[in-house]
């Protein structure tokens, strides 16, 4: 089984990398065609067309990300599957050829409508008025965020962990008018309430329900306080958030 293993990725491995060698290469041509032209119009018109290039760059790679994706017919779904079956070779493959934008161009425009767009045509649920300040977003089919919420800095949303051989999937709900500090970790299955605030560099279990209006932080998930005089909530443990 090991020797297996170790010939699929040798196999494997190569083309993957021609995938997204030929993935980055389609975004790619448009920008190469805008230089071309403005190199003929001058040197001058040339370099300056540079800068802009790259944004054409970035968009069409944004384009050939969510093209892949429906073209593969590939959605997350609630539950568990063997690492190696098909349903987990395709989530595999479409992380990967999102990392293409994640490496050459959402530090660009992540925070931003753009950025927004993006998430929503690869199936994730994103109010109005949502600054998602991250590009550490997987499993968009299972992401849902509410009005007037703020996603911050490297932040990481998760609908999926590895666990005994199987990746188990389970939606992450994130209400309207939440905070979500910077640094933190939101597991699947999680549960974050209206108006609830998630600390800086804290982390949310799996399937862990923050009640509306608290605040949770600490990396052992405990309420800072509550809104209103309230005495500490305890966070929801095991609750299904499977739709």
């Amino acid at each position: 089984m090991k020797v297996l293993l170790m010939a699929l990725e040798v196999v494997l491995t190569p083309l993957l990398w021609l995938l997204k060698g030929l993935l980055a290469g389609v975004a790619l041509l448009p920008a190469a065609l805008l230089v071309r032209w403005a190199f003929g119009h001058g040197l001058v018109v040339g370099v300056l067309s540079i800068g802009p290039a790259y944004f054409v760059f970035g968009v069409a790679l944004l384009a050939v990300v969510v093209a892949f994706k429906w073209i593969v017919f590939y959605r997350a779904v609630a539950g568990e599957w063997r690492f190696f079956s098909f349903h987990v070779a395709c989530w595999a493959v479409t992380a990967q050829v999102y990392d293409l934008a994640r490496f050459f161009f959402l530090p660009l425009v992540r925070g931003t409508w753009l950025f927004n767009l993006f998430l929503r045509a690869l199936g994730a649920r994103i109010g109005s008025n949502v600054i998602v300040n991250t590009s550490i977003v997987c499993d968009w089919d299972l992401i849902s965020i509410g009005d007037d919420t703020m996603i911050g800095d490297d932040a990481v949303l998760l609908a999926h962990v590895g666990e005994k051989g199987l990746l188990r999937m389970a939606p992450v709900r994130i209400g309207r008018r939440c905070t979500i500090g910077r640094d933190t970790c939101v597991m699947p299955g999680v549960v974050i309430e209206d108006g609830a605030v998630l600390a800086a560099m804290s982390v949310a279990t799996k399937n862990r329900v923050l009640p509306a209006n608290t605040v949770w932080g600490g990396t052992e998930l405990h309420q800072l306080r509550a809104s209103g005089g309230r005495a500490p909530a305890v966070a929801e443990e095991g609750a299904s958030a499977e739709e």
